[in-house]
C-alpha cells in the first residue's frame, strides 16, 4: 500500500463493509491516517490484491508495543482472504516475536479484527489455529477478534 492508494483502498473497504453491515465504516481521511501510523511499515506490513484496477483484498499487520501484532484482512473472496491472512499472520508473528525478545516476553499474540457479520473470516482464522475470542460492541456492528498465541522462538532461518 501507498498513501496514493487511499481512494482505491477506501472504495474497497466501503464495498466490503456495506455488503456486511449496510454502510461504510471508513472515510478517506481515516484510511490515510491509518496508513500514516508509525507502527505500520507500508513496504513490509501491507498488502493489496487487484483484479484489473479494482482492489479485491487488503491486509495489514501492525506491531504493538508489547509482544502482540494486530492484523486486518478484508476480501469478499475467500481464496483472496485466505492468502492475505497467511501473509498477515506470518508478518504479525515476526513483529510480535521481535517485540517479545525486546521485552523479555515468552509468548506472542496475534489479534485479527472481524465484523461479527463476516462468516468467511472466522472460518479461515480457525483453519489457521486462531480462536474466536471476544465480542466487543461497536455501534452498530460488533467486532469479533480472532486470536492466536504462541511461544516466541528463535529467529527464523528462512522458509520452512
Amino acid at each position: 500500500m501507498r498513501l496514493s492508494d487511499v481512494a482505491v483502498i477506501n472504495a474497497h473497504l466501503g464495498a466490503y463493509c456495506s455488503a456486511l453491515i449496510g454502510f461504510s465504516k471508513y472515510s478517506p481521511e481515516g484510511v490515510a491516517n491509518y496508513l500514516r501510523d508509525p507502527a505500520l511499515e507500508l513496504a513490509s506490513d501491507t498488502w493489496l490484491v487487484f483484479h484489473g484496477d479494482a482492489v479485491v483484498g487488503s491486509a495489514t499487520a501492525v506491531r504493538a508495543t508489547t509482544a502482540r501484532a494486530n492484523i486486518e484482512v478484508t476480501s469478499a473472496d475467500a481464496a483472496v482472504a485466505g492468502w492475505l491472512l497467511d501473509r498477515a499472520i506470518e508478518r504479525g508473528i515476526q513483529q510480535a516475536t521481535e517485540q517479545a525478545r525486546r521485552s523479555g516476553a515468552d509468548e506472542v499474540t496475534i489479534s485479527l479484527g472481524m465484523l461479527s457479520e463476516d462468516h468467511v473470516k472466522p472460518a479461515l482464522a480457525e483453519e489457521r489455529g486462531m480462536t474466536v475470542a471476544t465480542n466487543r460492541p461497536r455501534s452498530p456492528a460488533r467486532t469479533t477478534t480472532g486470536c492466536c498465541r504462541g511461544r516466541a522462538g528463535p529467529p527464523s532461518t528462512g522458509p520452512s
